[in-house]
This record gives structure tokens, C-alpha cells and sequence, in this order.
């Protein structure tokens, strides 16, 4: 029997689309599970920085569980600029300026990743009303292994 994946209650076949009667909705056929089952969660198996050059409207549109491991991605990233950016300021107040561009180049690469984990955070804030202040690999592997009681 094809149920919605939400509610569970039966789909009626309208033409070649399935309709819940209870949520008042089209159900893709693809998201139609054959049994009273839930909806599988589907995971990205690699998750790269460069999604982070997503635009705003674009990463509102992405999952919540998406824009976690995401917002993870970026605050390393962001570290990683940041210890550059504080090794090129330790060898210009030395009094070598060979480094001056690189430095304010850095400065300005930390503040673009600053400014995208803002998006992130802001984004999660709305939906689930906090962002995570911090994420961990043993969360985001419960996240992937569908356990209800995560923390992050």
C-alpha cells in the first residue's frame, strides 16, 4: 500500500500523481515508501567547502541537516585561515613587510568565511531556533546514522 511519507495515511492515485487527503498535498512518487515507513534520509557522501559559495537563497533552501555539516565545514575552514592570518601577522610585526598583501588577503578570505558561517548559523536559527556552537564528528556520524538523540 503507497502511504504518505508524513502522515501515513493512504495515497489516493489522481492520474499519474498520488494525493494526500490528510496533508491536502502532491506526493512525488519518488518520496511515495511502499509500507507505513518513514522517509529516508539522504546524505550527501562528500561535503565540500565549495558549497559554501552557495548564495543565501540558495542555502535557505537546503536541508537542515545539510547546512549542519556545512556549518562545520566552514568553521574549519575559517580556523584555517585564521592561524595563517596570525602567522603572517607574528613575520610583519617582526618587521618583515614581504608578507603585507598576503596578510590583508587573509584578512579578507577569514572575513568571507566569517560572514558565510553568520549566514549558516542565522539560517539554522531560524528554522530550529539556536545554531550549534559547536559540532563534533560524533554528532554528525549520529546525524548520518539516523539517531534520534543527537548532540551537537
Amino acid at each position: 500500500m503507497k502511504t504518505c511519507p508524513y502522515c501515513h495515511l493512504a495515497l489516493v492515485l489522481d492520474a499519474d500523481q498520488y494525493y494526500c487527503t490528510f496533508c491536502q498535498m502532491t506526493v512525488v512518487s519518488i518520496d511515495v515508501p511502499n509500507d507505513v515507513s518513514r522517509k529516508p534520509l539522504v546524505f550527501d557522501s562528500y561535503f565540500y567547502a565549495d558549497y559554501a559559495e552557495l548564495s543565501t537563497p540558495e542555502l535557505m533552501k537546503k536541508s537542515t541537516f545539510f547546512l549542519v555539516f556545512l556549518l562545520r565545514l566552514v568553521r574549519q575552514e575559517r580556523t584555517d585561515i585564521n592561524k595563517h592570518l596570525k602567522l603572517f601577522n607574528k613575520v610583519i610585526d617582526a618587521g618583515t613587510h614581504d608578507y603585507l598583501e598576503a596578510a590583508q588577503e587573509s584578512g579578507r578570505t577569514y572575513e568571507w568565511w566569517t560572514r558565510k558561517a553568520w549566514v549558516i548559523e542565522n539560517i539554522l536559527r531560524d528554522r530550529i531556533g539556536h545554531f550549534p556552537t559547536r559540532i563534533t564528528r560524533y554528532g554528525t556520524r549520529k546525524i548520518q546514522n539516523g539517531h534520534r538523540n543527537f548532540l551537537i
